[in-house]
This record gives structure tokens, sequence and C-alpha cells, in this order.
């Protein structure tokens, strides 16, 4: 992993977790203490992967290796009390709880049979929206628990294996969306705003 500062020096934040050195370090997320969340993949198929955390001034520590089925995208809620972790392999949506100042067990929130899920965004209403590599499609789970399809594309010519997507432009109402074997990333006007992530200061 690595740090690349305004005036763009690059130094390597953590290129190892509790003496293990990381193979695939996926998505980073900040909760409003400066603590920086990574899950580290692994390696597909193998159950190899983890979730560890950066506390700030510290060093890298793992918090959970149950989510060990390739670990991939990271959100928080936006009412910054839940960690929203993407399983790849299991697959599905699993949470975390951190009220309390320590990390809590792992629940499984949203199983997703069928499919190879990616990365997640909350929007303002507090709908979570999860990419989906297989089948080439973005999802969204309102607030009220309600699982709908957002996005398809069933002939995989616009999005073409989505995996991380986002928020942003004028008041974060454009969807972005990259899609992994076709090399671009999509945009597109949503009918409701992003919530924006957390940016400490450091």
């Amino acid at each position: 992993m690595l740090r690349i500062s305004r005036n763009g020096a690059v130094e390597v934040l953590a290129d190892a977790v509790e003496g293990s050195k990381l193979v695939s370090p996926n998505f980073p997320a900040f909760t409003a203490d400066g603590t920086l969340w990574v899950t580290e993949s692994g390696t597909w198929a193998q159950d190899d992967g983890y979730l560890f955390r950066i506390p700030p001034g510290g060093r890298p520590e793992v918090v959970d290796r149950e989510s060990r089925r390739f670990p991939n995208g990271l959100a928080l809620s936006p009412d910054k009390t839940t960690l929203y972790l993407v399983e790849s392999g299991w697959p599905g949506v699993v949470s975390f709880d951190l009220r309390g100042g320590a990390i809590g067990p792992r629940h499984e929130w949203l199983p997703l049979p069928g499919t190879v899920p990616d990365g997640l965004a909350f929007d303002l209403d507090g709908s979570l929206y999860i990419a989906c590599w297989r089948p080439d499609r973005v999802y969204r789970r309102r607030a009220d628990g309600t699982l709908e399809i957002y996005l398809d594309d069933p002939t995989a010519e616009y999005m073409n294996s989505p995996t991380n997507l986002c928020f942003g432009g004028r008041e974060l109402q454009t969807l972005y969306v990259a899609g992994l074997c076709g090399w671009s990333i999509r945009e597109l006007q949503a009918e409701v705003r992003g919530h924006p992530i957390v940016l400490p200061a450091l």
C-alpha cells in the first residue's frame, strides 16, 4: 500500500500486517477518528483474506479473519456506526458494529447467491449500492430492506464486469461505475445524491 501526498511524494504505508506480506490489498475506507480500514483479498478461492486497520500513527493490525473469502469493497454507514464489507467468495455483504470503541463480530447481513459482488456505495437516503463483477449488475438495497436491481447489463456492453462504484460530481449526484473487463469508468446521473465518504483530518 502506498500513500501519495499532495506534493507528489510517494511512501510505503504498509507492505505487511503482523509479519505477513500483503498479497492483494484491495479497498480502503476511513472512519472519522482517522483509522484506515483495508481489505486484504488474498488469493481467489484460497480463503486467505482478512480485514485490517491502521490506526493514526499506529501499526497495521488484523481485526477480522472470518471474512476470509475474498474480502473486497468497504462502506461506512451514513450514521458511521457500521462498517459494511463485500465478501466476494461467500458471496454477499457482511457488517461490523463499530460502536463502543471496538469492532463487533462479523454479521452476514445480505447474502447474494449466484453473484460475485465487489463494490459498495451509500446514497443520502441510506440505500446501499452493490456492484457485481458477475452478473454485470448493480443492486440497490434500500433502507427499508428492499433489494432491487438498479442497473443490469446482460450483454456486458455498457458496464462489463462492474467492480467499484462511487458518487461524485456536482451535488454528488453522478454515479461512477468501474468496469474491470472493459477497462472503463461509466457515469450516469442518479435520481438521488450520494452520501459523502469520511475524509478525516490527519
